[in-house]
């Protein structure tokens, strides 16, 4: 008969054959410590075990129970990051082993575990992934989420900075938030959910992950008061004061309410002419277009010009 005294903290593997190997002790219980306190992610049971060495697989379990008696997930896996199918929200607990080359599996370490996935974050709308937003003007904004009443948006400048967030805003069924109290810059942005149980008290679910935008002034609305208009050539002839990375909109009208739009045109540099229009009077109306961070001005206020004839008198009529 073959025998081995294996004393705690040891093992023996055993081959197909019942021929025992050499006595050796078990690895070390690896470590959990950074397995965050909550899971949040909706598609998998997914965290990071800190590496052991000489380790060649990790076991792992997940139990609705301390005694690890009733177990919902079990698993072998050839690195320290572990993939399961995920659970229901609640509270769990996970044990894990490292397994040395001889399939032993070393000694236990064991940890709670909470799964919160529920209700889902919405998703965002706008700004795009880095974009920019206006300040004054602009807003955060995501997709409603079915059976969810609330949404919590919340801005800081980096991701440490949600410990203390520079905008904390909760909106009853509207996923959006003014961004007119912060200064231009960069920033991150997150939001959740957050729909009320059958006993009236609120059950928040897990934030998006940050995603970054920029927040910037809007150019300023030409000043058409200092608009050049050569009334002394037939057509209209308007020139205005620009800046460099600035494009305009142009809109022409007979009436100052602007209810039919003769032209309506997108510029590259702060000037415009026309000799196809009548002789008489219009409206002008210009906004200016940052192409550098893509926002733009209101529509400046309605200025008078002329249209000259191609024939005048010596009186200008």
């Amino acid at each position: 008969k073959n025998a081995a005294t294996i004393n705690q903290g040891q093992g023996v593997a055993v081959s197909s054959d019942g021929q025992l190997g050499q006595t050796k002790d078990l690895l070390p219980s690896p470590d959990l410590s950074k397995i965050p306190d909550t899971m949040e992610d909706s598609n998998f049971l997914s965290f990071q075990i800190e590496p052991v060495q000489q380790a060649s697989a990790y076991q792992v379990q997940v139990a609705r129970d301390e005694s690890m008696s009733e177990v919902l997930r079990s698993g072998t896996f050839e690195s320290a990051q572990v993939r399961m199918k995920l659970v229901d929200d609640g509270n769990y607990y996970v044990v894990a082993r490292a397994v040395d080359g001889q399939q032993l599996p070393g000694m236990p370490a064991k940890r709670a575990l909470k799964v919160k996935t529920q209700p889902p974050p919405p998703l965002y709308q706008q700004p795009a992934p880095g974009g920019t937003t206006s300040r004054t003007s602009g807003s955060l904004q995501c997709t409603p989420v079915s059976g969810v009443q609330t949404y919590r948006i919340q801005v800081a400048t980096d991701a440490g900075g949600f410990t203390q967030p520079l905008l904390d805003q909760k909106n009853s069924g509207d996923c959006s938030a003014l961004l007119a109290s912060l200064p231009v810059g960069s920033y991150l942005w997150r939001a959740a959910s957050i729909r009320q149980l059958s006993d009236g008290s609120p059950d928040q679910g897990p934030f998006s992950k940050p995603q970054a935008f920029k927040l910037a002034d809007n150019p300023a609305t030409p000043d058409l008061s200092a608009m050049n208009s050569a009334e002394d050539i037939p057509g209209l002839h308007l020139q205005w004061p620009g800046e460099a990375a600035q494009t305009y909109q142009l809109q022409v009208s007979r009436t100052e309410d602007f209810a039919q739009i003769l032209s309506d045109e997108k510029l590259d540099k702060p000037l415009w002419s026309a000799t196809d229009v009548k002789p008489g009077t219009y409206y002008v109306r210009i906004k200016t277009l940052d192409t550098a961070t893509g926002l733009e001005s209101p529509f400046s206020a309605a200025r008078q010009v002329r249209a000259a004839a191609e024939v005048q008198s010596a009186f200008g009529l």
